[in-house]
């Protein structure tokens, strides 16, 4: 046979892992491939939903603000989140507490720097935010603003602009592995990669190999297939967070010609 294509979706995986990220597929029958000739191995397709954290249980999921002298604190659930879902965490915070419905903040990036520009909607006497993200706890680090930054409530229309980049994208490259494939040389060390994706989708969308030209050919390291295991990770080469999701990956085994 000289092309062999499998389907694999985490959903009828013998084993995976707990974030959902590392399947492991029982191939039966195995796979036999000719010990003589060499074989190798495309992702053709692959669908793989966006939901990596860029909030985590110890990264930017603190918020807090000071009013009248007394200071008070809030997590940020773990998930993955965008400018507007931070912006509607801090202001259903705000209005909570004070009992009202100033819907304070207007965060906004500006999109040919890729800072923030956060401005205050209404003046709120004695109140002002603490940014101290000296442990990179205080979710305003993750929208790209410095400690030693201050912001109050002194008067509807004040603004503030991050001293750096908004860091909400945590998936640069998603790099996907599969142990049947020989090693090659990437990043800083030898790894058994069968594809790299810059993923260009929107939070919560789906990426695809629709989104990729350039297809990736690797080397079958074994002549004999009984189990396959799909590993995910991201453009540090730390195994991603699917928070449990299903993902699956067509891959297609060529013999060489």
């Amino acid at each position: 046979m000289s092309k062999i294509a499998l389907f694999l979706s985490s959903n009828n995986a013998q084993q995976v892992s707990s974030n959902g990220s590392v399947a492991t597929y029982e191939i039966s029958p195995s796979i036999n491939l000719n010990p003589q000739r060499n074989y190798y191995l495309k992702l053709k397709d692959c669908a793989i939903p966006y939901v990596s954290p860029n909030i985590t249980a110890t990264s930017y999921n603190k918020f807090s603000f000071n009013y009248e002298n007394v200071l008070y604190e809030f997590t940020l659930p773990v998930g993955l989140y965008t400018i507007e879902s931070i912006q509607m965490f801090i202001n259903n915070s705000i209005d909570t507490t004070l009992q009202s419905n100033t819907n304070l903040l207007l965060i906004e990036p500006n999109t040919a720097t890729g800072q923030i520009v956060m401005t205050c909607t209404t003046k709120i006497t004695n109140f002002n935010f603490t940014m101290d993200n000296s442990q990179g706890s205080n979710v305003f680090g993750i929208l790209g603003f410095a400690t030693n930054q201050t912001f109050g409530a002194s008067y509807a229309g004040i603004s503030i602009t991050s001293s750096n980049q908004a860091m909400l994208n945590v998936l640069e490259t998603l790099y996907i592995g599969l142990d049947i494939v020989s090693t090659s040389c990437i990043g800083n060390g030898y790894r058994s990669i069968c594809e790299s994706i810059v993923p260009n989708v929107a939070p919560y969308s789906t990426i695809s190999m629709s989104q990729k030209f350039n297809l990736m050919e690797t080397l079958v390291n074994r002549s004999q297939i009984d189990a396959v295991t799909v590993s995910l990770y991201d453009q540090n080469f730390n195994i991603i967070d699917l928070r449990g999701e299903i993902f699956s990956v067509t891959i297609q085994i060529e013999v060489d010609k």
